[in-house]
């Protein structure tokens, strides 16, 4: 039979929420891609219990063998392997809280990753605000000091994010000085999966 374990595959689906996910490559990344990706967005995944294991019949002797009979001695008894209880998910915020830190007030990256640009970068400054203050909404003041610190400083805010809000990552309110910027579903979930990638880039 031919072995599929290294064959590339590739999943995508998104919610009616908006939300979206996309992955390619073997089974099992994309089954814990898929896992990691439900988990950011507060679903569980669905998890396959294996059925449980077949017991062997204990052989049966005759309460009393007839004289000079071998009477064989039973044999261990086939008891199931104990079961393994499911691995919890880390805490949502335990990834996060590896990439980010305050300072001075403000959310930035612990360190600079080169798998970022300012654009993407700001997608994930604020994913983790939705996750690691419950912000949905992110001042671009804030945004714009927490890209300088993160050191992804490259020009006016309005011009940087053009791109992704063209693309629906995003949306903004307000204007000016007033303006905030929120994710969308389909902004969150690339944010949530370039986050991973960071975390394994460490």
């Amino acid at each position: 039979m031919e072995n599929t374990e290294n064959e590339k595959l590739k999943i995508r689906f998104k919610f009616s929420s908006g939300e979206e996910f996309e992955a390619e490559g073997p089974r099992e990344f994309i089954e814990q891609q898929r896992a990691f990706f439900l988990s950011l967005t507060g679903r569980k995944p669905q998890v396959i219990h294996n059925a449980p294991p077949t017991l062997r019949p204990r052989p049966t002797y005759p309460l009393n063998p007839p004289a000079n009979t071998f009477t064989p001695v039973p044999t261990q008894a086939q008891t199931p392997p104990p079961a393994v209880p499911p691995q919890p998910a880390a805490p949502l915020a335990t990834l996060w809280e590896r990439l980010f830190k305050q300072e001075d007030g403000v959310l930035v990256f612990r360190r600079k990753s080169r798998l970022l640009t300012a654009p993407t970068a700001a997608l994930v400054l604020l994913a983790a605000a939705k996750i690691l203050r419950k912000e949905d909404e992110f001042s671009a003041l804030h945004l714009s000091k927490a890209l300088r610190k993160s050191g992804y400083a490259e020009g006016r805010l309005d011009r940087l994010l053009l791109s992704e809000m063209r693309a629906g990552s995003l949306t903004s309110v307000g204007s000016k000085r007033g303006r905030a910027y929120k994710l969308s579903g389909e902004g969150f979930a690339r944010a949530a999966v370039l986050a991973e990638k960071i975390a394994q880039d460490l």
